[in-house]
């Protein structure tokens, strides 16, 4: 019986990584991606639209859809969205987490695609399973809404606000760090029988990037990735900002 798998993607190697670990585990993967008004929202999408321009050149099936809200989200408190808010540089810290953090963002993306997963197991009855690429934070600094609390209580509330289903959560990074998720993507890319420069060369984790598509290299998502590829040995294959 077919498979399903509703997955919240931007275009950055957490959630490109889990597109991966899905498909290597034979679902029938559903994109959504969500325009929240993002300073970098255009050049993310760009790269989410390579990366599986990329993965149905090699006969594999996605079915895509996007939604825009940035009228409402585009004016949430963050880094992100706003234009008179700094983007902060350097690793993780709690300050300037929460200068980038975007208020109730995955619990808005997590409704819409439960939405999506009871739509799909009603029509089909099949297996169906919710995934975002969360994970745990750099130096134990994690988002409030990527935590493994945040979403039992969350998956929780989809069961009781609906009829009884049989969509399941499926979080497989929720206890990982990012070394971690690219350890994963890089096994799937093995398994899938596709070169991880040729998908990872489609994604991009920048909260700076200029017009080019070229990641800063400053901001604290860059140097996050930028350390795991080095700890891997590992040439990162995106373009980055010349000093």
């Amino acid at each position: 019986m077919t498979k399903y798998a509703v997955l919240s993607a931007s275009g950055g190697l957490d959630s490109t990584s889990l597109l991966l670990n899905l498909l290597a585990n034979n679902y029938k993967v559903l994109i959504r991606n969500f325009d929240y008004g993002s300073k970098q929202n255009k050049i993310e999408r760009g790269y989410l639209l390579r990366a599986i321009d990329f993965l149905k050149s090699k006969g594999f099936e996605i079915d895509y859809k996007e939604a825009d809200l940035s009228s409402i989200m585009g004016g949430f408190k963050s880094s992100l969205t706003r234009k008179d808010i700094d983007t902060p540089e350097g690793h993780y810290s709690r300050e300037n987490q929460e200068i980038i953090f975007v208020p109730n963002r995955n619990g808005i993306f997590f409704n819409l695609i439960a939405g999506t997963a009871l739509t799909v197991y009603e029509d089909t009855g099949c297996e169906v399973v919710l995934c975002l690429g969360v994970h745990k934070g750099e130096a134990g600094v994690t988002y409030p809404d990527c935590t493994p609390e945040y979403y039992q209580k969350a998956f929780e509330a989809f069961k009781q606000g609906n009829y009884e289903n049989k969509v399941n959560l499926y979080l497989p990074y929720e206890n990982c760090y990012k070394l971690d998720v690219l350890k994963d993507g890089l096994n799937s890319c093995n398994k899938l029988g596709i070169d991880w420069k040729d998908i990872y060369s489609k994604t991009i984790s920048c909260y700076s990037p200029n017009e080019a598509g070229e990641s800063c290299g400053k901001c604290p998502t860059c140097v996050e990735r930028m350390g795991i590829f080095k700890e891997l040995g590992l040439e990162d294959p995106i373009p980055y900002q010349k000093p």
